[in-house]
């Protein structure tokens, strides 16, 4: 039995590219788990309607029930011994690179992918500071990727402490391995996963839905390395566009 990379979904209820990954996964049979938390409760695509799992949670943007979600997506991938590492997608993401380049890259380090950043320190005072230290408090990508003991220790972590925190997805993860003493260097690749392009949308900063992968974004996630991307729209040119793009994004580029 080979090692699997767990796919963790996040999802409104709808895959916006599902042809994409269906093309993606039909590459990696027997190395791949996929697990499902739609918005509603439901799936709105086909392909990921096997998947849901079934603990579910009302979600909130910016909430601490976006956290309780993708605990219990680890913890239904969890279950799986052969599930070695765990990556959290959202729906309207892709991957940037076929399936065996893919898992080779993550699985050839075979560390978590957590960024640590002092970014948006304003928000600690939202936490319950008796619990977390403001030494330990970081900011990092939602879309994280855990190795497995990496996942158990998120598991188990105080999520009570973020009961009234803001955007607290952002800061649970890279903190809760920080309080836990893992040693970063070792441990971890402090690189993101996923290329986003950012920008003010109705007043907050969001990162903007595309279309299409032009050859500009292909240069910046191949100089970037990264392996997933956002946001992109259900569009057809974007299938044509993935193509190119996964033409370029070889495992020379993309790995360490």
């Amino acid at each position: 039995m080979h090692d699997k990379l767990a796919f963790l979904f996040l999802t409104y209820d709808t895959l916006e590219q599902p042809a994409i990954w269906q093309t993606f996964f039909g590459e990696g049979k027997g190395r791949y788990s996929i697990y499902h938390h739609p918005k509603s409760g439901k799936s709105a695509t086909a392909m990921l309607a096997p998947y849901v799992i079934a603990k579910h949670t009302l979600t909130e943007y910016g909430r601490v029930s976006l956290v309780r979600a993708m605990l219990y997506l680890l913890e239904a991938a969890l279950a799986d011994e052969s599930n070695r590492l765990f990556v959290f997608v959202s729906g309207a993401c892709i991957p940037t690179c076929r399936f065996p380049v893919f898992y080779e890259a993550l699985m050839s380090r075979g560390r978590s992918r957590v960024t640590r950043g002092p970014d948006h320190m304003n928000r600690y005072p939202t936490v319950d500071r008796s619990v977390i230290p403001r030494a330990h408090y970081y900011k990092t990508s939602q879309w994280v990727v855990l190795t497995r003991p990496h996942a158990q220790i998120c598991l188990a972590g105080p999520l009570e402490a973020y009961a009234n925190s803001i955007v607290p997805d952002e800061h649970y993860f890279v903190t809760t391995l920080s309080m836990a003493g893992i040693d970063f260097a070792k441990e971890v690749d402090e690189r993101e996963i996923v290329y986003a392009e950012w920008a003010k949308i109705q007043g907050r900063t969001r990162p903007r839905t595309h279309s299409r992968i032009p050859l500009a974004m292909v240069s910046k996630i191949r100089a970037e390395k990264r392996l997933t991307a956002r946001k992109f729209d259900s569009s057809p040119a974007v299938y044509r566009d993935w193509f190119d793009l996964t033409s370029v994004m070889t495992l020379d580029v993309v790995s360490m």
